[in-house]
């Protein structure tokens, strides 16, 4: 799962208008795993 959130977070480096929105999901997924 690290190496999905690594990508997750490179593809929201490169996609600044939808940074917002990965933060979002990744929170989501931190949720989800604790």
């Amino acid at each position: 799962m690290d190496a999905t959130n690594n990508q997750f977070e490179i593809n929201c480096t490169k996609m600044r208008s939808t940074f917002a929105h990965c933060f979002d999901w990744s929170d989501i997924d931190n949720m989800k795993i604790n």
